[in-house]
């Protein structure tokens, strides 16, 4: 699970910062119009850096197609 927080809509793109785990220890992403990721800094959360970086880029390209931008959201799989 990842928690997305602060999501914030510009012309440029969109960015959030992300919680892995609700562990605290947040990193930010931030995905240009195209969706092309423009910065990642990683969270400092011990395990699988890479897998909640990739659900966070997957879900912001989501709502930039969807065109909805709501101020957070979670991501689950399993």
């Amino acid at each position: 699970m990842v928690i997305l927080k602060n999501i914030k809509l510009s012309s440029n793109g969109i960015e959030c910062s992300y919680d892995p785990e609700k562990s605290g220890k947040r990193g930010h992403i931030k995905i240009c119009m195209d969706g092309e990721i423009e910065e990642i800094q990683f969270s400092d959360y011990e395990y699988g850096k890479q897998a909640y970086a990739a659900a966070t880029v997957h879900k912001l390209r989501d709502l930039l197609e969807a065109g909805h931008i709501p101020e957070g959201a979670t991501v689950i799989w399993y």
